[in-house]
């Protein structure tokens, strides 16, 4: 038996390409099918073990870009604050 669960839309990052990534249920399996409109389709159906892992991987890949990218955006406020009290005039006192 199988079931859609998910049709998801999406731009390739790298190539910027049409794509699209569908997640069915397959029995007691999950199958997963990523096609790409100019580039053709790939097919996997995974163990539920196996598609945990995957999930897992994948959430862990979008944490380690979350953590990157709220560092960088920290730096960028802390070069902001910088850049904007060495332009404010000198009003003495101690610094």
């Amino acid at each position: 038996m199988t079931e859609n669960i998910s049709t998801i839309h999406f731009t390739d990052a790298d190539e910027g390409g049409e794509g699209v990534a569908i997640v069915r249920r397959c029995g007691s399996s999950v199958a997963l099918t990523l096609s790409l409109r100019d580039d053709g389709d790939l097919q996997v159906v995974l163990d539920l073990v196996a598609a945990r892992s995957l999930v897992a991987a994948i959430q862990q890949a979008i944490e380690v870009i979350d953590r990157s990218e709220n560092c960088k955006h920290g730096e960028d406020e802390v070069a902001q604050d910088t850049a904007q009290e060495s332009a404010q005039p000198w009003r003495g006192g101690s610094q």
